[in-house]
């Protein structure tokens, strides 16, 4: 025999929904910023974040990716920036593309990557292509 739920629809007044998500973009923020959160946790925070933040996640954004010592994080920091679509804003990084990488390639390949998606034309990738990895390659024959 089945049995059958009944859910009532409970209305949430708008209000409230944006300050239910202020809260919890407040929360997934500070644990982000906490040294211990690393790993798929920073991000599915990370992700958490951005899904509950206003508009001023862009601006975090580039604050992670250009600060943060979580390589991983970074990356997705870029591709949540590119998400959203704030081509100005990852015009802003293009620069990284010319630096060596803190620790790995993945910032750099997330940048690649976003520029191949909103047609951007980074600069100075000469010392890219010089990079012996078959990933970083990859990513710039995509461009």
């Amino acid at each position: 025999m089945r049995s059958t739920t009944t859910h009532t629809s409970r209305r949430v007044c708008p209000a409230r929904a944006q300050i239910d998500d202020a809260r919890v973009a407040a929360r997934a923020w500070a644990h982000l910023l906490d040294v211990e959160t690393s790993g798929a946790n920073a991000v599915e925070t990370l992700d958490t974040y951005v899904a509950h933040a206003s508009s001023d996640a862009s601006g975090r954004l580039l604050e992670l990716v250009r600060h943060d010592e979580r390589d991983n994080v970074r990356a997705h920091a870029v591709h949540a920036a590119s998400k959203l679509g704030r081509v100005g804003d990852l015009r802003e990084l293009l620069d990284i593309l010319e630096q060596p990488p803190a620790v790995t390639w993945s910032v750099h390949i997330a940048l690649l990557d976003a520029c191949r998606t909103h047609a951007l034309a980074p600069r100075g990738l000469d010392a890219l292509r010089d990079v012996d990895r078959l990933d970083v390659q990859s990513a710039l024959a995509s461009l």
